[in-house]
């Protein structure tokens, strides 16, 4: 498989349009770029293309595009952005990319963290049944909607019967078939109006419950001795109940057909006029009661303070009775909803979904037991990740597992702190996060990454995975951890994962390199002399680079390459008067035998200190034309490999030497004799010292401070701290090469 990246003017990538092949048995790439090189700019590309399937389900296409319009030119984002991705010739769907980044630990908000982890064959089944299901729910919910002017009665339901409005109303569904009647009172009312979500209403009535008591004793009362009102074993016959009645009459038809209302007093009603006066006349007896009266404007002058129940104070202005109701708020909250549902818009729709709940909630359950056998799976990833890192002080379990699997919850992960004697805290996760260190803290990234692996295991589609740098700052044991999983994918799963892994930590890539033993190739990045970023084969996997100069290697440039780690073998075991170290310092500083000593000398040096064969073949010539000439020939290619540091410890050799020779004139033109200026330790820095106080022009003393800053590190290397040379530009070092040639007369 080919994979090809065509970037360009993306964040910080000028250019990149490279291909990335994935061989037979190497599913896996490690690629190391120096800081600054291309390394996040890279894996930011590819996370803001994988952000369009992210983004889709939930805003559409609309997002998909703006998704892509984030990446840009950091410095102009005016200039067109190219970023595709090809796989064989063929555009890389979003969905199949994913990005894990050390910097990115809110791993529950990402969707790939929860994706469905059961079977197909179960999942099939459970999207079967809740399909049927939903369809029924949204026609019910619509139709309660429409009276009680809300679009989340399910939720209010919920909440009426279990607190929680985030349950599913199909686990309510007996509950409120338990409690519904075929008598039901429908109440009129706007729902929020009576019990509004931010609470308010519940806060008013707490506040004030002694004294709706009052009002709920005195207004039973008069009920109890009204003719036409009454309460008797628990039903209530009130000025609302009467209200709905009349509607039912519209006209006199009931009347004019010899029809009659008997009240218990024997009283009777004749006429729709009648029956409405009745009504009035008592309404008007109760209503009128003092007390009654007097209480009720103790609440509504309570109200009035309230804005913000305005609309509440206007409902129990009209319906007094609804006062004595609400003294038991929750059980009124049923009692309206209830009445929302058997009212004849929304009662068919209520028994429709009832009925298709009764014929698939056994089937449901089932699945539902089957799903939990097989949440093994995903107790095994949070096992996975307790034991591989087992050196970070917290555990972490899964709450949720069944709602993750069926209804695609995000996962709720639950976090123990271990202290130092083995004592467990529980925590959540924003208060574990203020204990942990920075490397502790980017273990979370982890388990968004185990999550989302295991997630594609079930895949039957291959996915890009860019892992950048998700090691860095974790101690080695957990960087061996990680390493030890990318290769169990490379060696169990390389049909559904293509891994590329970045890092700037050159020690880590070539542990990478080491243990994953042939299932991962290497590549370095560097950038060509217009700043394109360029892939090439790595290089300093098993061996260092003096080992390649001193046994495999004919070439000058290897041969020069040598001469300081050498310099620094013979200084540690002769120290620094021997004319062996005098005559290699002579190659790298302007001393009296630099323009003496030849090839022949310094390679009789080499193999005889180090008692090894020698494939570079002397020539007699002197050492400081062939580092010029070396060096003119590195600043002549235009293709450069940013990491081998042979180039750059000639050019910096030849830096060296350029520049001592022009401090050395600048200073004896100026007057100094050399004795004055001559020293045995840091030449080239003191020489500069002396050269600023003659007060040279600026650009000039910029670039001897740039010799001073770039080069010492090159000329005083050891086969132990060679890597951090690597990150070192070598286009830097090629114009400072350039200047420091000019400034010396060639």
């Amino acid at each position: 498989m080919k994979i090809k990246f065509d970037f360009e003017h993306c964040f910080g990538i000028h250019k990149l349009a490279e291909e990335i092949e994935f061989k037979n048995g190497q599913p896996a790439v490690v690629i190391y770029a120096s800081n600054g090189m291309m390394k996040s700019s890279f894996a930011n590309t590819c996370a803001e293309m994988a952000k369009v399937a992210v983004a889709k389900p939930k805003r559409g296409r609309a997002a998909a595009v703006a998704a892509k319009d984030e990446i840009c030119d950091r410095l102009d984002p005016d200039k067109p952005s190219k970023h595709e991705i090809k796989v064989d010739g063929t555009d890389l769907s979003a969905e199949c990319i994913f990005v894990a980044n050390p910097e990115h630990t809110d791993f529950e908000a990402n969707k790939q963290v929860t994706d469905f982890l059961a079977s197909q064959a179960l999942k099939d089944e459970y999207d079967r049944i809740v399909g049927l299901l939903e369809k029924a729910r949204k026609e019910f919910v619509k139709a309660m909607g429409d009276l009680a002017q809300s679009s989340d009665c399910d939720l209010e339901l919920a909440e009426a019967y279990t607190g929680d409005e985030k349950v599913s109303i199909f686990k309510i569904m007996d509950m409120v078939a338990a409690d519904l009647r075929d008598d039901a009172m429908y109440y009129d009312v706007k729902f929020d109006d009576l019990f509004d979500d931010k609470g308010e209403v519940k806060k008013f009535l707490d506040d004030n419950l002694d004294l709706l008591q009052v009002y709920a004793t005195q207004y039973q009362k008069l009920l109890d001795e009204s003719d036409f009102f009454h309460t008797d074993n628990g039903k209530s016959f009130g000025t609302y109940q009467a209200a709905q009645l009349g509607k039912a009459f519209k006209g006199e038809e009931y009347f004019q057909v010899s029809h009659k209302l008997v009240l218990r007093n024997n009283d009777e009603i004749t006429s729709v006029q009648a029956f409405n006066s009745r009504i009035e006349e008592e309404k008007t007896k109760i209503l009128e009661d003092r007390d009654l009266r007097n209480t009720f404007e103790a609440i509504a002058k309570k109200l009035e303070a309230k804005t913000e129940l305005r609309d509440f104070s206007n409902v129990i202005t009209r319906h007094h009775d609804w006062i004595a109701k609400l003294t038991d708020y929750e059980g009124f909250r049923k009692e309206v909803l209830l009445g929302y549902i058997n009212h004849p818009n929304v009662r068919g729709k209520y028994d429709a979904l009832k009925q298709v709940f009764d014929a698939n909630k056994q089937d449901l359950q089932n699945v539902i037991a089957q799903a939990r056998q097989e949440q093994a799976h995903w107790k095994y990833i949070v096992e996975m990740f307790n034991l591989r890192f087992h050196t970070l002080p917290f555990v972490v379990k899964i709450e949720n597992q069944e709602n993750v699997l069926l209804q695609q919850e995000e996962a709720k992960l639950a976090f123990e702190y271990i202290d130092g004697q083995g004592h467990h805290y529980p925590q959540s996760k924003d208060s574990l996060l203020k204990i942990l260190s920075n490397g502790e803290r980017r273990a979370f990234m982890i388990l968004q990454f185990l999550f989302a692996i295991e997630a594609r295991k079930q895949w039957d589609k291959t996915s890009l995975i860019v892992l950048d740098d998700i090691s860095d700052s974790f101690d080695y044991q957990n960087k061996y951890a990680i390493i030890e999983y990318v290769n169990e994918l490379a060696e169990d799963f390389e049909d559904k994962f293509k891994i590329i892994m970045l890092t700037h930590n050159f020690d880590f890539y070539r542990t990478i390199v080491s243990r994953l033993r042939g299932k991962v190739s290497q590549i370095m990045a560097f950038k060509d002399n217009n700043g394109d970023v360029q892939l090439k084969r790595g290089a300093y996997i098993e061996r260092t680079p003096f080992d390649i100069a001193m046994t495999n290697s004919d070439k000058a440039i290897d041969f020069i390459a040598v001469i300081p780690f050498v310099r620094n073998l013979v200084e540690y075991y002769e120290g620094t008067s021997t004319q062996r170290f005098k005559d290699l310092t002579g190659c790298l500083h302007l001393m009296d035998n630099t323009d003496t000593i030849t090839d022949t000398e310094v390679c009789q040096i080499i193999s005889g200190f180090s008692g090894r064969p020698f494939k570079y073949q002397p020539t007699g010539q002197l050492m400081r034309d062939i580092i010029f000439r070396e060096a003119d020939a590195i600043e002549a290619r235009g293709d450069q490999h940013e990491v081998y540091i042979e180039n750059k410890i000639a050019l910096s050799i030849a830096i060296r030497l350029k520049a001592d020779k022009f401090l050395e004139t600048e200073l004896l033109n100026a007057g100094l004799r050399k004795a004055q200026f001559q020293t045995s330790k840091s030449q080239t820095a003191r020489w500069i010292e002396e050269y600023k106080k003659l007060n040279p022009p600026a650009d000039k003393k910029k670039i001897m401070e740039k010799v001073n800053m770039m080069t010492p590190e090159f000329i005083h290397l050891n086969s132990f701290m060679y890597e951090p040379l690597i990150d070192m530009s070598m286009w830097h070092l090629i114009k400072l090469y350039g200047k420091v040639k000019a400034l010396a007369g060639a």
